[in-house]
């Protein structure tokens, strides 16, 4: 869902920078979560006959492609993740409005907040500030991804900003999202804490969940960076990603 996300965010934005139209197919499946400022074709690849134009690097900027861009009039099509912000910097305010959830994912998402809350009523104090963890392991933990250079965040970094957030801010409620909530209910420390662990939750129900904070400890991955970028707060990031000197790094 991330990387779905950063494309189309980069497609927009490069579209709006050239005054062209952005294109994506009717079967895009972000199309069913948001009402988004775009055209759409009934084709799988819309623009699989048109003048290709691959990324450098998936994850970072380039100025190139711009440039590239600007000098034809005929339709292109941005081949890759082009997960880099700097693609639509200039329209940020615009595409947080188009990734508004629905209101009725809104209104669940607003009924498991007041459940949990409700939960950590002790001391008749209501948690008050929501702060929102996103834990990304899966397929980041096997031989290969870690090979390649893809890099998980232990538990004490996750402790360490539950701390930081913890000394800024009271009566909290911490959020998890995580691909193994085993893995974070072990290994997330929720001694005297009110911690609301997401389960049997969709993806898209999960974003909705942690934008709704307000803040956001992501570790790594596209989808905490959504979470945090949606959410507006303070963001606190897991800084050694991807390990130095591997394949992945060279994607920077």
């Amino acid at each position: 869902l991330g990387n779905l996300l950063f494309q189309y965010s980069s497609l927009y934005g490069t579209a709006r920078r050239l005054g062209r139209k952005p294109v994506v197919p009717d079967r895009l499946r972000i199309l069913n979560y948001f009402h988004l400022d775009t055209n759409t074709s009934v084709l799988a690849r819309p623009g699989a006959s048109w003048m290709q134009y691959p990324e450098l690097r998936a994850s970072a900027y380039d100025a190139n492609l711009i440039t590239h861009l600007e000098k034809t009039d005929s339709d292109a099509e941005m081949v890759g993740y082009f997960q880099s912000w700097y693609y639509f910097r200039h329209v940020t305010q615009d595409i947080r409005k188009q990734y508004t959830f629905s209101v009725e994912l809104l209104s669940e998402v607003r009924n498991t907040i007041n459940v949990a809350m409700t939960t950590f009523t002790a001391n008749h104090r209501r948690p008050s500030v929501l702060i929102g963890i996103h834990v990304r392991r899966g397929d980041m933990t096997s031989d290969f991804f870690h090979w390649y250079g893809y890099t998980t965040a232990p538990p004490e970094y996750i402790e360490t900003a539950m701390q930081s957030m913890e000394k800024q801010f009271q009566n909290i409620m911490f959020i998890v999202s995580s691909d193994d909530i085993e893995w974070s209910e072990r290994n997330i420390n929720a001694v005297k804490r009110n911690i609301y662990f997401s389960r049997n939750h969709s993806d898209v129900f999960d974003l909705a969940l942690l934008t709704s904070c307000d803040h956001v400890i992501m570790t790594v991955g596209t989808f905490g960076w959504w979470a945090g970028f949606l959410a507006g707060g303070q963001v606190v990031y897991y800084s050694d990603f991807p390990a130095p000197q591997s394949s992945l790094s060279r994607a920077f």
